[in-house]
């Protein structure tokens, strides 16, 4: 019984990384593009620069975010006892 709804959980947790990693990992690679974008355009104005940055740190923020999901659902996999379902097999 429980690792019947474990299972359940973390198919439902899979889901919604995917979608997450999807949708973050775009936000990411786009502002990693305005952040160079700024950064070569900022033609040494400070306030620029300084915004290109504060973009940059935000989107690895946003790729460390979708690493440490990743963890997250090793983690309940290992708690709800799923270790039979096919979605903690592709996590280990």
């Amino acid at each position: 019984m429980k690792d019947e709804i474990g299972e359940k959980i973390v198919d439902a947790l899979y889901s919604l990384y995917n979608l997450f990693k999807t949708l973050v990992g775009g936000v990411c690679i786009i502002l990693l593009i305005m952040a160079g974008y700024h950064l070569m355009t900022s033609g040494g104005d400070e306030k620029k620069i300084s915004n290109a940055k504060s973009m940059f740190v935000w989107a690895v923020v946003g790729l460390i975010f979708i690493l440490v999901l990743d963890l997250f659902i090793k983690f309940i996999c290992q708690i709800t006892g799923a270790t039979g379902s096919e979605i903690c097999k592709k996590f280990k």
